[in-house]
């Protein structure tokens, strides 16, 4: 590189022409780009038709449980809620209509957080009276959580299947934490259970509990009536219980009443030779009878069964020794015909809940064994106040050794 003399008239000239050539070497520096500014997106609206035209889900049980949603199971401590639910349940996710009305069949989460061993027996002994196996989409969960927390939400909105029925046992071990008189809380859990259900396109039941005052419904603020979608409150009196739709979507099916009772399992000894007994929601004929008497065709089956218990001398008779008594009276044409009959005949019964089963040996219920007595001298086991217990294993229709009837 050529020296430059300082002194010389041509430095200053050398020194410009070196610092052009210079820059005129390195890379243009690109001048940093101004961001537009997002557009910020227009709150979807639709037209009435665009509105009218989108697909409607349909209810888990129709006209009482939305698709989705929260709401509640209430009622006081002894009004038998879990055993209503649980029977409920059970229909959902067989997929099998529940007092005349029709269910979605949708996966169950049953969160059994009150007593783990009293929940387990209370399944036992729907499988045992029932003569079922509750199919696996019904699914339990036991772990203490909460459906507030942000950590928790995430949990289970990781854990509970899409298009589900979600039953909470109870609401007051969801929301520890929290005080169910104060509107805020409640408003906080009901948006945060909302979360929940939007997610998960599922239906959120919350078994809660009456105050002292059951006649102000709901335990705690107002706010949870009002901010949920469905409410069933389940009462009792005496023997006899109901559950009935307090609030329900569009006003569905509000009003409506569903008498139960409770019928005792025996589901065996324990390690002390103790008895081991459990219930289950079985509907009340009695309330049913009074409601709508029976069909000329659902009567006739149920003297036929009276009339195969009177032969055998039985308490329960098995469906082959009743089936020839059905069949021996019938106004059928066919063999085809007269079974098909007597399928739906006792098949009613059971679902009225004027008629017990297990194992395929049948009885009648207190209610119908009471107005067939009248009109034979057939002598009945059971008294006129008391629900019988259907034994674990029915030999030849008989009561064994050991064996026997528990009440309520």
């Amino acid at each position: 590189m050529t020296s430059l003399d300082p002194c010389s008239p041509n430095y200053a000239d050398a020194i410009a022409k070196a610092r052009a050539e210079f820059l005129a070497s390195c890379p243009a520096k690109e001048e940093p780009q101004e961001q537009p500014e997002p557009a910020v997106a227009p709150y979807p609206l639709l037209s009435v038709k665009e509105f009218c035209a989108i697909p409607q889900q349909r209810d888990i049980v129709k006209g009482m449980l939305p698709s989705v949603g929260v709401g509640y199971a209430f009622g006081a401590s002894t009004a038998a809620k879990t055993f209503f639910i649980i029977d409920l349940a059970v229909h959902v996710c067989r997929g099998q209509a529940w007092r005349n009305l029709s269910t979605n069949q949708t996966p169950v989460c049953l969160f059994f957080l009150e007593g783990i061993s009293g929940g387990a027996r209370r399944l036992q002994a729907y499988e045992t009276f029932h003569g079922i196996k509750i199919p696996e989409n019904f699914k339990i969960g036991i772990q203490p959580t909460t459906f507030y927390k942000d950590e928790d939400v995430e949990s289970l909105r990781a854990a509970i299947p899409m298009n589900s029925l979600v039953i909470v046992d109870t609401q007051s071990r969801v929301a520890a934490e929290l005080d169910e008189n104060s509107a805020r809380d409640m408003n906080f859990f009901i948006e945060q259970c909302y979360r929940i259900a939007i997610d998960r396109q599922c239906c959120i039941c919350l078994i809660h509990h009456t105050g002292k005052n059951s006649d102000r419904g709901i335990r705690g603020a107002s706010s949870q009536f009002a901010n949920a979608d469905f409410c069933i409150e389940v009462s009792r009196s005496g023997q006899h219980r109901k559950a009935t739709v307090r609030k329900s979507k569009d006003g569905g099916l509000e009003g409506a009443e569903f008498p139960f009772r409770l019928a005792v399992v025996d589901l065996g000894a324990d390690s002390d030779n103790d008895r081991i007994t459990s219930c289950v929601a079985l509907p009340d004929g009695e309330a049913v009878q009074e409601e709508k008497p029976l069909a000329p065709a659902l009567a006739y089956c149920l003297e036929s069964l009276q009339r195969a218990l009177a032969a055998t001398g039985k308490d329960c008779v098995h469906l082959e020794e009743w089936r020839p008594h059905f069949y021996e009276r019938s106004t059928a044409d066919t063999d085809g015909a007269k079974r098909a009959a007597f399928n739906r005949g006792k098949n009613k019964l059971v679902h009225l809940g004027r008629i017990n089963v297990q194992n395929d040996y049948y009885s009648f219920s207190v209610p119908a064994y009471e107005s067939v007595q009248q009109r034979t001298d057939v002598r009945s086991p059971i008294t006129s106040n008391s629900v019988r217990t259907v034994p674990p294993s029915i030999r030849g229709g008989t009561r064994t050794q050991g064996e026997g009837y528990a009440y309520e």
